[in-house]
């Protein structure tokens, strides 16, 4: 997702098929690891300057929610929570 966004930055004028596209929502994945949820705000910035009247939710892990709830930019919080998946049955 970051290159393609980067990607549609870099090729103006070209399309990449996400300029062309519209979208009314829009699922960030990124449920766990700090540093990897910091460094996909700058794509939620750019994806709500894009498609700024889409519903922007993102999926994420109870302990890093608090980085991402309160950001102007993201319309909703999915928890995830990654233990209840790791066990079978």
């Amino acid at each position: 997702m970051n290159r393609q966004i980067e990607r549609a930055d870099i090729n103006d004028g070209h399309d990449s098929g996400l300029q062309s596209a519209e979208f009314s929502r829009i699922l960030l994945i990124k449920p766990s690891a700090l540093g990897d949820v910091v460094h996909t705000i700058p794509v939620l910035v750019k994806l709500r300057a894009r498609y700024p009247r889409a519903r922007i939710d993102w999926l994420i892990t109870p302990e890093n929610a608090e980085v991402v709830r309160h950001h102007p930019a993201l319309s909703n919080v999915v928890l995830f929570a990654r233990r209840d998946f790791s066990k079978p049955g």
